[in-house]
């Protein structure tokens, strides 16, 4: 019995990084200055990526800019969700093995301070012993941007702030007699 093993090419992931700047960017000059390279390596790159999918992947229109096929609009695509995910990763695993340290203020009313944030502190503190925690329960509203508090936890919107403050809703409170 004899076995034959067809040539396979494989795909190199870092060349999607070019199919993903010629959708960006429309052009080999563009797509170059995307990535900080010469335009002849984007030029190499698609066609070797064309090579391993053995798929055409863009068409040079008239005008000199670059369209992409069906395939190319696909990998792209999938170069958009892998360049989104390697982002998630990066952010992620930051300082991941670097230890929590330092002083954090946070704010917010008494009430919550005193039946959540103190509680919750333990566990915190425990996990992080390098952390230390400055819990304020004021009803006035600390300002992050004077710096007065690192956190705020409020039961409104802030009014003050503009696009220096990051404001997220983290829950519900409900009231009930």
């Amino acid at each position: 019995m004899q076995v034959v093993a067809a040539e396979m090419q494989i795909l190199n992931w870092n060349d999607l990084r070019y199919v993903l700047a010629i959708s960006r960017g429309k052009t080999l000059g563009a797509a170059a200055r995307l990535l900080g390279v010469d335009d002849t390596t984007v030029a190499r790159r698609l066609a070797a990526i064309q090579e391993a999918i053995g798929a055409r992947l863009y068409q040079r229109l008239p005008d000199g800019t670059l369209k992409l096929t069906t395939a190319g609009e696909r990998a792209a695509l999938h170069a958009e969700r892998i360049d989104r995910e390697i982002g998630a990763l990066s952010a992620s695993v930051k300082g991941a093995d670097d230890p929590v340290s330092g002083t954090v203020r946070v704010t917010s009313v008494p009430i919550i301070v005193g039946h959540m944030l103190v509680p919750a502190a333990q566990t915190l503190l425990k996990r992080h012993p390098k952390l230390e925690l400055e819990l304020v329960a004021d009803l006035r509203d600390l300002s992050l941007t004077r710096r007065e508090a690192d956190l705020a936890l409020r039961l409104a919107r802030p009014k003050t702030g503009g696009t220096k403050v990051l404001a997220r809703r983290i829950g519900t409170l409900r009231y009930g007699v």
